[in-house]
């Protein structure tokens, strides 16, 4: 079975925002920046009435933890500091779709420390 047409504009807006907040999280780049930068993506393909979440958050110590890539936190990012890059976007008459990357702060842009499959083709499974 392929994924609808709907189905795509709905994964492609999510890696949208998703690659728009690794690219984002760099030196000096402000938390609430990279959230607004990564979800006008989503915003921008017609869905912000399925935004649910924030972009992402701080990982350290424990799985969710501050500095928050969301609305309000004003923290400046620091080369080395890690966060989980997971926008995603969900209507509730359909399904919804997310990525979560974990990605460390770097001069330029964010690196991206794990290896999955991003593209909606590569993940279906024909049965």
């Amino acid at each position: 079975m392929k994924p609808t047409d709907y189905a795509k504009r709905l994964y492609d807006a999510m890696l949208a925002a998703h690659d728009a907040g690794v690219e984002n999280l760099r030196e000096g780049a402000i938390a609430e920046d990279v959230d607004q930068k990564s979800l006008d993506q989503i915003r921008k393909a017609g869905f912000e009435k399925f935004l649910k979440h924030r972009t992402g958050h701080g990982i350290g110590l424990e799985g969710h933890e501050s500095p928050w890539i969301a609305e309000g936190d004003k923290t400046v990012l620091k080369s080395g500091m890690t966060f989980s890059c997971d926008p995603g976007v969900y209507d509730p008459d359909w399904g919804g779709f997310r990525h979560s990357d974990t990605v460390v702060v770097r001069k330029d842009k964010g690196e991206v420390l794990n290896s999955y499959p991003t593209r909606l083709e590569d993940m279906i499974i024909e049965i």
